[in-house]
C-alpha cells in the first residue's frame, strides 16, 4: 500500500512533527528519531551545565559530566564511571552517605534535598561542596542524581567572617557600628552592652551612639567628623543607661565599600574612669606636696632670718673683742668663738639650700683652699667642748694627701 507521509523538521533538520497517514512501523521509526534527537539535546545540556553532575545507581557512577571532572580534578570519565563516588568523600562521611543513598533508592524518594559534604580531589586536596540529591530513572534503572558545586571559597569567607565576628563580639573594648546615613546603631558587642546597659532597640530610641555623650555637642562633632572622612580620638564623658557618668576613650573611624562610599561608622570605646580617678588623686597629691614644700620653704626662710639676726650680733661682738687688748690665750678663744659663729652662719645658709636642692638649683663652688688649715679650724672649733669632757681631739693627715685642693670648703 502506498503511504503518503510528510515529516516536519526545524531549521536544523530536527524532527518536530509529522503529517499524513503512517502505518505502525513508520510511526515507530519516527518516534525513535524524535527520542534520539531529544536525548542528544539532553546530553548536550547536561555536559554544558555549569555545575558538577553525576548519576549513581545502587553500585557505581553510571554518568558524569565534564564540570564534575574539573571540580574533582579527574582527567577522564573512565576514571569515575563504573566506580563508587564515595572514593571522593572524606573517610568519616562514606558510611553515612552510602546508607543515605540506599535508603533513598529503596523508598524512591523523589523530593530533592541538599547536603554539604567534603570531597577529596584526585590530587588529595579537600573541597567543600553543596550537593543536591534526587532519585531518577536512568537507562531503565533507579538511580540517584547528584548535582554539586564547589563552595570552599564561600565557606572560608564565612569562617573568616565568623572569626572576626567572634573577636569583635568578645573584645574587651566596647565596639559599636552605626549606619552612617541615619546614625542608627546596627551592631554593638558584649562589652558595649555591658558598659552602657542598652539593648540595640533602646540605644536607637535615645538617638543612637550620639545619645551617650554627656555633652551632646561633642556627640554631634564626632559624628560629623567621621562623615567628613576624618578619624576622631578623644577622652569624653559619657552616660550609661542608669544615668551614671563615666570617662571614656573614644576612637572613631569610617568604613568604605569597594566604590569608596561610606557605608558605616565604627566606634571603639574604652572605660578609663579608674585611670581618670587615679590621675585626679595624683594631681591632688601633687598639689598638696607643692603646698607643703612651699610652707616648709617659707618656714625655713623665716627661721633662718630669726636666727641670723642674733648670730650676726654675736659675730660682731667677736670682731670687737678681737680688736681690744687681749692676752694670747684670750685672742685664741675669740678667734675660735668668731669662727664658730661664722660656721654656724654657714650652716644656717646651708639649711636654706635644702629648698634649692629640691628644685635642682643648688650650686657648689669650686675654689682653691688649704685642706690642712680647714681641718685645723674644725678641730679648734670643737676642742673647747671636747676638753670639758676630757676628750683630746687630734688629726693625722697622710703625706699622700695634697694640702691644696679644689672644692667647696663650706660643704
Amino acid at each position: 500500500m502506498e503511504v503518503y507521509v510528510q515529516i516536519i523538521v526545524d531549521d536544523n533538520n530536527r524532527v518536530i512533527g509529522t503529517s499524513g497517514t503512517l502505518n505502525d512501523i513508520t510511526k515507530r521509526k519516527v518516534t525513535e528519531m524524535e527520542l534520539g534527537d531529544s536525548e542528544n539535546r539532553y546530553r548536550t545540556l547536561v555536559e554544558l551545565y555549569p555545575e558538577g553532575l553525576f548519576v549513581h545507581n545502587r553500585k557505581c557512577v553510571s554518568f558524569v559530566n565534564d564540570q564534575a571532572l574539573v571540580l574533582l580534578g579527574v582527567k577522564n570519565k573512565e576514571d569515575i564511571i563504573g566506580r563508587a563516588f564515595t572514593r571522593f568523600l572524606v573517610r568519616y562521611e562514606r558510611e553515612r552517605i552510602l546508607s543515605l543513598l540506599d535508603s533513598l533508592l529503596r523508598k524512591q524518594i523523589s523530593t530533592p534535598f541538599e547536603q554539604e559534604l567534603t570531597f577529596i580531589r584526585e590530587d588529595g586536596t579537600e573541597i567543600i561542596v553543596e550537593v543536591g540529591i534526587s532519585v531518577i530513572t536512568y537507562e531503565g534503572e533507579l538511580s540517584v542524581l547528584c548535582v554539586f558545586r564547589d563552595i570552599t571559597a564561600r565557606k572560608n569567607e564565612q569562617l573568616e567572617l565568623l572569626r572576626i565576628t567572634n573577636a569583635v563580639e568578645n573584645a574587651s573594648d566596647a565596639i559599636g557600628i552605626t549606619y552612617q546615613c541615619t546614625g542608627k546603631v546596627i551592631f554593638m558587642n558584649k562589652s558595649f552592652r555591658k558598659m552602657f546597659g542598652y539593648s540595640l532597640k533602646e540605644i536607637n530610641e535615645i538617638g543612637g551612639g550620639r545619645g551617650l555623650y554627656a555633652n551632646p555637642a561633642i556627640g554631634r562633632e564626632v559624628f560629623q567628623s567621621l562623615l567628613e572622612r576624618q578619624g576622631w580620638h578623644g577622652e569624653v564623658e559619657m552616660v550609661n543607661k542608669d544615668g551614671q557618668k563615666m570617662w571614656v576613650s573614644v576612637r572613631g573611624n569610617f568604613v568604605e565599600d569597594h566604590r569608596g562610599n561610606i557605608i558605616s561608622l565604627l566606634g571603639v570605646h574604652t572605660d578609663i574612669s579608674e585611670r581618670k580617678a587615679m590621675e585626679e588623686e595624683l594631681r591632688a597629691a601633687r598639689d598638696a606636696a607643692l603646698e607643703a614644700s612651699k610652707a616648709k620653704s617659707e618656714f625655713l626662710a623665716t627661721m633662718s632670718h630669726e636666727i641670723r639676726t642674733p648670730l650676726n650680733a654675736i659675730i660682731g661682738i667677736a670682731d670687737l673683742l678681737s680688736e681690744s687688748d687681749l692676752s694670747e690665750e684670750q685672742e685664741q678663744y675669740v678667734r675660735v668663738y668668731k669662727r664658730a659663729g661664722e660656721n654656724l652662719l654657714s650652716i644656717i645658709n646651708a639649711i636654706l639650700d635644702i629648698s634649692k636642692i629640691e628644685s635642682g638649683e643648688i650650686r657648689l663652688s669650686n675654689q682653691v683652699f688649704d685642706l690642712r688649715n680647714l681641718i685645723e679650724q674644725k678641730i679648734k672649733l670643737f676642742s673647747v667642748l671636747a676638753k670639758k669632757k676630757t676628750i683630746n681631739l687630734e688629726y693625722n693627715m697622710s703625706q699622700d694627701v695634697p694640702p691644696i685642693v679644689y672644692g667647696d670648703p663650706d660643704r
